[in-house]
């Protein structure tokens, strides 16, 4: 999730998701990274997009509804339908670095975390 804004200031959903312990989120992943740098990479996001500083720690049960799973696999290209394509490991935008996370989307679904901390650029 992104920390700072553009110009340097904290993000304005980031106290309030400190503060609830949850987000509205979109794509997930898996995997732990020691950089804002190395999460951006490996999901090839553009530096205007996020900085990928702000980790939500969460129990993955909270996904599934009654046992169906209430996240899917993406689109490729931005969770575009149109383009008939998944994209179950970031690759579409290979400008914005190697890519290959294993992603999900998560439909703004709520998600509570159970830790939430900031890791560096």
């Amino acid at each position: 999730m992104r920390y700072l804004d553009d110009e340097g200031s904290v993000n304005n959903r980031v106290d309030a998701t400190f503060s609830d312990m949850s987000a509205a989120s979109t794509y997930i992943g898996f995997d732990k990274y020691d950089s804002g740098r190395a999460a951006r990479d490996a999901y090839q996001v553009s530096p205007e997009w996020s900085d990928a500083r702000l980790v939500g720690v969460f129990d993955i049960l909270q996904l599934y509804e009654k046992g169906t799973p209430r996240v899917r696999i993406p689109f490729w290209g931005g969770d575009n339908p149109a383009s008939g394509k998944l994209e179950p490991f970031a690759m579409a935008y290979p400008e914005f670095r190697s890519g290959m996370a294993v992603q999900l989307h998560a439909d703004r679904r709520e998600i509570k975390f159970h830790s939430l901390y900031i890791i560096p650029e």
